[in-house]
């Protein structure tokens, strides 16, 4: 079934097309060159190091990070067979998602128990949370854009700026090298197709993605919900992603671009949602021993709800200009400048005229150095940004690192964080005058410790454990006076320890991983919402001679707080095999919720039953 508005998806791929036609080949052994993302084998193999590029925005080894980093690449995608992000990511170690419905409705993260608008999202090295309610929802980001993605848990503002208070979470978009395409088909009508086309040459490489998906859904609410209404919520999403690349001499010029359309339908009508974000940027060697990357950033949010005679703009452009220079063996100096530029505006339709319409900037500065001294190392970042809202803020991080023993790693940090206000919480009216927001709001706070320790066995086993104390001040709420005006009042203390276990025993492999968290609001003594105190995951992989596999997933979440009182706790299995033939062919069953568990991850809102999906893939 062809989009009843394609109009975002086509226009990306006649541009795309056009692109393609260019002179383009071949990149070097890497996504980002010196300071990106290297392609590496999969996390869960013992065939060479993963490298991260999130955690102080140059590529480093995953052994030697001084942070709880994750990255799930495209090989482990693939293997796993999550339908989508959901799915992805919420068996992951200090990751919290709620989605309100099915497939496409409004799905959120908390990492390590700080609000869902406490972490940063990037594509490609670029924002894409909204300017106006600053949050990012993953709904609609198909995997089949994705190439890999990083965790980084623990604050980041000293490197990345506002909103990593929890955390990182960065998106890299996929490149393809000849033809790929997937099917897949399932129940509640799901039906989605992708098709691929890549190349590499001399001195670039070009990558293109198309594809659709559609549901027919479940109801998203129950009767415990307002405006509860038993039809069907279905979903459609039609997204484009391209990736280009050249060398221009001892420089890399790259390209990438990245659309969804989707339309959401709820109990009262229909949202159509647009996102985009692209970046181009350019990165080398600008001196022995001195490399650089330029990234200018453009993301953008649509939001147009009929029903309601509401639509909403959110856009950002941003520059950002990192630098890397090795001083001697022993230490590296980095820093940067970062430059962003948010408009937003909330519209009311029926009469075409504008609630509310606001601009910022915001300019930035920050400097680090790592330092390697035998079996220690140190690292040290400062940033300062300047609002043209609320002025300055000043951010700072430190990290130590232990080597006990060939196999044993002790570390230890403290970071800082920070989250400016969204345009909808300084500027909103509200509704008839309630719930406005407040000109004079300040950024929220955050200082957190965390002492981690990883130990290897023979190099076949590995656990990793990590404890963390963070304490939130100033957090906004919409609780001043009679009109519930947003204000700075709130407070937070969270504490939570993560443990980690990957292995290999004969063909299986396992991975697990278990947190206990209490995430409290310091002011009542009572639960943060939505934050289950304990969760776990265990995975068990088969392969089987020919490359055939078989695997489970095991996943658990404790109690949790909601508006509507205390949502029990609840278990889920899933069931996952593939099978190749042919050169490039292959063909895979993913059972979810196999025990048909009746649960809610929010109060009100309706789960997943037992559910199978196929799919057939080719150069996958």
């Amino acid at each position: 079934m062809l989009s009843k508005n394609p109009n975002a998806v086509s226009l990306s791929v006649a541009i795309a097309l056009a692109l393609a036609t260019a002179h383009v080949a071949a990149a070097p052994d890497s996504d980002h060159g010196s300071t990106g993302s290297p392609r590496t084998e999969s996390s869960d193999t013992k065939r060479g190091p993963t490298v991260e590029v999130t955690a102080r925005r140059e590529s480093t080894v995953i052994d030697a990070t001084l942070a709880a980093v994750r990255v799930i690449d495209r090989a482990e995608i693939e293997r796993r067979q999550a339908g989508d992000l959901m799915e992805l990511l919420r068996t992951e170690a200090g990751v919290d998602i709620t989605r309100s419905g099915g497939v496409g409705q409004a799905t959120t993260l908390f990492l390590r128990g700080s609000n869902s608008n406490h972490t940063l999202f990037l594509i490609d090295g670029v924002r894409v949370s909204s300017a106006n309610s600053g949050l990012y929802d993953l709904a609609h980001l198909p995997l089949a854009n994705v190439e890999r993605i990083e965790i980084v848990r623990g604050p980041r503002a000293a490197f990345w700026g506002s909103d990593a208070i929890g955390g990182v979470v960065q998106i890299f978009t996929r490149k393809v090298d000849g033809y790929a395409g997937r099917v897949m088909a399932g129940k509640y009508g799901r039906l989605g197709v992708d098709a691929s086309i890549g190349g590499q040459g001399e001195r670039g490489e070009m990558s293109l993605t198309v594809g659709q998906e559609q549901t027919d859904g479940f109801s998203a609410t129950n009767e415990n919900a307002y405006g509860f209404n038993p039809d069907k919520d279905g979903y459609e999403n039609n997204h484009a992603r391209l990736n280009i690349a050249s060398s221009i001499g001892e420089q890399m010029l790259r390209f990438a671009a990245q659309g969804t359309q989707a339309e959401v339908e709820f109990d009262q009508g229909v949202t159509d949602a647009e996102n985009t974000s692209a970046v181009l940027s350019i990165e080398g060697a600008l001196a022995d021993r001195w490399t650089h990357r330029l990234d200018l950033g453009h993301s953008r949010e649509d939001l147009d709800t009929p029903a309601y005679f509401a639509a909403y703009e959110a856009r950002r452009n941003t520059l950002d200009w990192h630098h890397q220079y090795t001083l001697n063996d022993a230490t590296t100096l980095s820093g940067g400048v970062n430059y962003a530029r948010e408009r937003g505006a909330e519209l009311e339709t029926f009469g075409n005229t504008e609630v509310f319409g606001a601009r910022r900037h915001n300019t930035a500065l920050y400097a680090g150095v790592a330092h390697h001294a035998g079996a220690h190392d140190l690292e040290f970042t400062g940033r300062y940004d300047d609002s043209s809202v609320f002025g300055g803020e000043a951010t700072f991080q430190a990290a130590w690192g232990w080597q006990l023993a060939d196999a044993t790693r002790l570390r230890a940090s403290f970071g800082q964080g920070f989250r400016a206000p969204s345009l909808n919480e300084l500027y909103s009216p509200g509704f008839g005058g309630l719930f406005a927001g407040n000109p004079a709001l300040q950024p929220e706070q955050s200082d957190s410790l965390e002492l981690g320790l990883r130990h290897d066995f023979n190099g076949d086993h590995r656990i990793e454990a990590s404890a963390y104390r963070t304490r939130v001040d100033d957090l906004i709420s919409f609780s001043g006076g009679e009109t519930y005006q947003a204000i700075n009042i709130a407070r937070a203390d969270i504490d939570g320890v993560e443990l980690e276990y990957s292995g290999h025993v004969g063909a299986f492999a396992l991975v697990a991983n278990a947190t206990v968290q209490d995430a409290q609001n310091r002011d009542t003594g009572t639960d943060l919402l939505r934050r289950p105190g304990q969760k776990g995951t265990l995975r068990v992989d088969y392969t089987l001679s020919g490359g055939a596999s078989l695997g489970t997933e095991v996943f658990g979440s404790g109690t949790r707080q909601d508006f509507n009182g205390p949502l029990p706790g609840y278990g889920l299995v899933h069931l996952v095999g593939s099978l190749p033939f042919g050169e490039r062919w292959r063909v895979g069953v993913r059972v979810e919720n196999l025990l048909d568990r009746d649960y809610e991850v929010l109060s009100g809102y309706n789960t997943p039953g037992r559910g199978a999906y196929v799919t057939l893939s080719y150069g996958e």
